[in-house]
């Protein structure tokens, strides 16, 4: 059972960190879907593998704040990452959950249980925000999140952001949302890693034809 009511949600951005190759498939599918929607070949293996056993595979996972431990993980190793926005408001008719800790932060499978009872939800978030527990907070979306909520995207370098902003232009209809630069994000010396592949990636995308298959990169 999740929760509706998103009062304890009110005026918060929540946000979930991607590849950049993601990025088209991700738009072109108008939201994001849970790794059971979407199916098992999808995303990261050690994190579709734990999510399943976790019984957390159902729900897309965003996290309270940008800088998360994943990104900046991923980011000192090269691997391209963007962040996506998504706004609150709105979120009335999604179900939801949230996990205290997140899957890579697991010790027993009891921690990684959702919590659907908003008071559970309240307290949870009122010691992240005054105490600084629970580093790794997340909100849990059941199924699919769509890109109507999406605020805008942040990218980690002049050239990500350019491929993403004219990627944008190319879409059926043209999204609301900036894509803005977050230096604050980048990580001292990171260089991107296959940028040539992901930019031939973006390129070969043909509005009204199959999405072309995302290149295999490692990024795990």
């Amino acid at each position: 059972m999740c929760f509706s009511n998103t009062d304890i949600l009110q005026g918060r951005t929540l946000y979930h960190v991607t590849p950049l190759h993601y990025v088209p498939q991700i738009f072109a599918r108008a939201g994001l879907y849970s790794t059971e929607r979407l199916g098992y070949h999808w995303g990261r293996s050690s994190a579709r593998k734990r999510d399943r056993i976790l019984g957390v595979d159902r729900f897309v996972h965003l996290a309270l704040t940008a800088n998360t431990p994943l990104l900046r993980h991923k980011l000192e190793r090269g691997y391209p990452h963007v962040v996506l926005l998504f706004r609150t408001k709105g979120f009335n008719n999604l179900k939801l959950a949230a996990l205290p800790n997140n899957t890579k932060a697991w010790r027993s499978k009891w921690q990684c249980q959702p919590v659907t009872n908003k008071e559970d939800i309240a307290r949870l978030m009122r010691s992240h925000d005054e105490h600084r527990r629970y580093p790794s907070l997340e909100i849990l979306v059941e199924n699919f999140l769509p890109l109507s909520h999406l605020e805008s995207v942040l990218a980690i370098t002049d050239d990500e952001a350019s491929l993403i902003s004219d990627f944008c232009k190319l879409l059926p209809s043209r999204p609301e949302f900036p894509v803005r630069l977050a230096p604050n994000l980048r990580p001292p010396g990171y260089t991107a890693k296959n940028l040539d592949v992901i930019s031939d990636y973006f390129a070969s995308f043909k509005w009204g034809q199959n999405a072309p298959t995302p290149p295999s990169l490692t990024f795990d």
